[in-house]
């Protein structure tokens, strides 16, 4: 099990919190079968060199050691079907971008549709118009302030050009 634990963190993802808990009670379980060890090591040596023997606190440890017996067996028979699982990616939108500057019309557009998804059910939004006047640039501000208002909650970018690559656009989207 460990091994699996180490590898999926290799992959840096994250583990199923039944097999976190699971591994917190079988650390407890050893401890306990540790301590009942040490105590069986030191009833041994109180007892007069092994002549007489303190019966209760055997039996007593016996018990302890009959119950943690069932508990490790109850731990071996769980059964996971997985160890880890993907976490969601971190976005990557910066919280500010340098080039970025605040003109009046860009902060007006901005704020009109960073109004317009806050009021309304809008899962999808396009814009579109000449090249290089800084749609791109519009649109991540807009993801930014929408992030920020925590009006969404993730943001999927693709640039689609006059020639759209269409299998290039479609792996974009579903990498986001």
């Amino acid at each position: 099990m460990q091994h699996s634990i180490d590898e999926a963190k290799r992959n840096g993802e994250e583990i199923e919190t039944a097999i976190n808990n699971w591994l917190t009670e079988v650390d407890e379980i050893a401890e306990l079968a540790k301590e009942v060890r040490v105590k069986s090591e030191e009833a041994k040596t109180r007892s007069c060199n092994g002549r007489c023997l303190n019966l209760k606190l055997r039996h007593q440890l016996s018990q302890k050691a009959k119950k943690i017996a069932k508990q490790i067996e109850v731990l071996e028979n769980c059964r996971f079907n997985k160890v880890s699982y993907r976490p969601n990616p971190q976005e990557i939108v910066p919280i500010r971008y340098i080039d970025y500057m605040d003109f009046e019309s860009r902060m007006l557009a901005v704020k009109g549709i960073v109004e317009a998804v806050g009021e309304a059910n809008i899962n999808v939004i396009g814009i579109w118009g000449m090249p290089c006047v800084g749609k791109t640039t519009l649109v991540r501000e807009v993801a930014r302030e929408a992030k920020e208002q925590k009006l969404i909650d993730e943001v999927a970018l693709a640039d689609v050009t006059q020639s759209p690559e269409w299998e290039e656009f479609k792996e974009k989207l579903q990498t986001c």
